[in-house]
């Protein structure tokens, strides 16, 4: 299978569009260049696909830890698979959020994707920036840390 990603230790950062890339894809890529790795994600909505696609990634080994920002208002969807979203994720955080990021802290590198796509498979054409930058990774993980969370069974 091809990779969407060529070597970060190379090509620090790498910007480019695909309509046939889901987000458990890119994990992939991103984990053979980054080693096991400890991972924040935000994301609008997330999807049964990528939390089946993560959980058995932390079972092989790949995923050490894995936290998820969330949107609040998604909260109702993903009530659906929320036994599932706290099967794959050590904490789940309920925000006002519309970013999508991977903060991928690897034994190897740590790497940063930020991208228009949420956790979810889309046929439309979406956007990724891969960097492999440890300051960035903690600036970002700082702000989403800062966020005021919420319970989803919180009424708005």
């Amino acid at each position: 299978m091809a990779k969407f990603l060529t070597d970060p230790s190379e090509t620090p950062l790498q910007v480019f569009l695909a309509a046939n890339l889901t987000p458990g894809r890119l994990l992939d890529d991103a984990i053979e260049f980054a080693g096991p790795a400890d991972i924040v994600v935000s994301t609008f909505s997330t999807a049964e696909e990528f939390l089946l696609k993560l959980r058995r990634m932390k079972e092989d080994g790949l995923i050490r830890s894995a936290k998820i920002f969330l949107d609040h208002k998604a909260a109702e969807k993903t009530a659906k698979i929320f036994a599932l979203v706290r099967n794959c994720f050590e904490s789940v955080y309920y925000c006002k959020n519309h970013s999508k990021v991977m903060i991928i802290r690897g034994e190897m590198m740590t790497l940063v994707i930020i991208t228009s796509q949420n956790q979810t498979r889309g046929a439309r054409l979406e956007s990724y920036v891969v960097m492999a930058d440890a300051l960035l990774a903690d600036k970002l993980e700082a702000q989403l840390f800062e966020l005021p969370t919420y319970s989803p069974y919180d009424a708005n």
